[in-house]
C-alpha cells in the first residue's frame, strides 16, 4: 500500500505543477517524487515561528506528504494538529487520505471533523447523504487527476489512462444515477440540509455529465440559487458548460481551452468588456485573476 500511495500522491501533486505560480522548494520535491525531501522542508517549515494559522496550514501540507509516504500514525498526528476544532469538511474530500478511508483512524476524524461543523452550522438533514457525495466527489477527483496527469506526461493513449478512463466512465454513470434519484425525490440538493460540500459535489456531477443533463438541470439549479440554497456561480459554470457543449460563446467566462501542453486560453465569450461586472454578479473572480493562475471549476469549488 505504501508504494501504491507513494505513487498516486505524486501524481496529484504533479497535476497542480502545470498551474501554481508559488511553489516552495518542499512542493517541488514532492512533484519529483522525492518524499524526504519534502517531508523534511514542509517539517522545517511548520517548525519555525508563525501564527497558529499559518501553523495550521504547514501542519496540513506535512499530513498530506505523509499520507503520499504512506505513514499513517504520522498523517494523522498532523492531520489532528491541521485540522482541530475546525468546522469545515473539506479536508474529507481530499484524494490524499483516499486510502484510509474506512479506517478506523480516519473514521474517528471524520466524526471529529462532523461534530465540528454540525455545532457551528447546524445539524445535517441527512448525514449519509452528504458522505456518500463527500466521497463520490473524491473518488471522481481521484480519477480524473490520474488521467489530466498521465495527458500532460504523454501518456494519454497508454493502457493505464484507457483503464482509468474507463473507471472514470462507469463511475460518471453511477454518480448520474445517483442524483438524477435524490433530486426526483428531494429537489436540488440545498446548502442547508447536506452542507456546501456536499451539494457542490452534486454539482460537479452534473457539469461532467453530458449536455441534455445539464439542460435539465439548469432552471433547477437557477432557482436553487434564487433561494440562497446555492452558489450562483454553480448557475455559471453550467450555463457556460451547456454553452460550449452547443458551440455558442459563453456568458461568464468560465470556460477554458488548452493553448499548449502547459497553458490554457479563454473560451470565446458574448462580451469580454461586460464579462467583470457578470462574474461579479455570480460571485466570481475578475477574469484577469483567473487567467493569470489557471483557475478553473477546480479552482472555483
Amino acid at each position: 500500500m505504501k508504494r501504491i500511495a507513494t505513487t498516486l500522491g505524486i501524481l496529484f501533486l504533479s497535476v497542480f505543477s502545470v498551474q501554481s505560480q508559488n511553489k516552495s522548494i518542499s512542493d517541488r520535491y514532492l512533484e519529483a517524487g522525492n518524499l524526504k525531501k519534502a517531508i523534511e522542508g514542509y517539517k522545517k517549515d511548520y517548525n519555525s515561528k508563525v501564527s497558529r494559522f499559518t501553523k495550521k496550514q504547514r501542519a496540513y501540507k506535512v499530513a498530506r506528504a505523509y499520507a503520499f509516504d504512506g505513514n499513517q500514525d504520522s498523517t494523522f498526528r498532523y492531520l489532528y494538529i491541521a485540522c482541530k476544532r475546525d468546522s469545515t469538511v473539506k479536508v474529507l474530500r481530499d484524494p490524499a487520505f483516499y486510502y484510509y478511508w474506512g479506517s478506523e483512524s480516519w473514521i474517528t476524524f471524520e466524526d471529529m471533523i462532523i461534530e465540528n461543523t454540525q455545532k457551528k452550522y447546524g445539524e445535517y438533514k441527512s448525514l449519509k447523504t452528504s458522505k456518500d457525495l463527500w466521497n463520490i466527489r473524491a473518488t471522481w477527483e481521484l480519477l480524473d487527476y490520474q488521467n489530466r496527469v498521465l495527458e500532460l506526461k504523454g501518456l494519454g493513449s497508454s493502457s493505464l489512462s484507457r483503464f482509468l478512463g474507463r473507471e472514470k466512465m462507469l463511475l460518471e454513470k453511477d454518480l448520474a444515477v445517483f442524483v438524477t434519484n435524490y433530486v426526483e425525490k428531494n429537489g436540488w440538493p440545498k446548502d442547508s440540509e447536506l452542507g456546501r460540500n456536499a451539494t457542490l459535489a452534486a454539482a460537479l456531477i452534473v457539469y461532467n455529465s453530458s449536455a441534455e443533463k445539464i439542460r435539465e438541470y439548469l432552471s433547477v439549479v437557477k432557482a436553487s440559487c434564487e433561494a440562497n440554497e446555492t452558489l450562483w456561480g454553480v448557475y455559471a459554470y453550467l450555463y457556460d458548460k451547456l454553452a460550449r457543449y452547443e458551440d455558442r460563446p459563453q456568458k461568464y467566462g468560465t470556460q477554458m481551452v488548452q493553448i499548449d501542453k502547459s497553458h490554457k486560453g479563454l473560451y470565446r465569450v458574448e462580451s469580454r468588456a461586460n464579462l467583470d461586472k457578470l462574474r461579479e454578479e455570480m460571485g466570481l473572480q475578475k477574469i484577469d485573476n483567473m487567467l493569470l493562475y489557471g483557475d478553473d471549476f477546480w479552482g472555483f469549488f
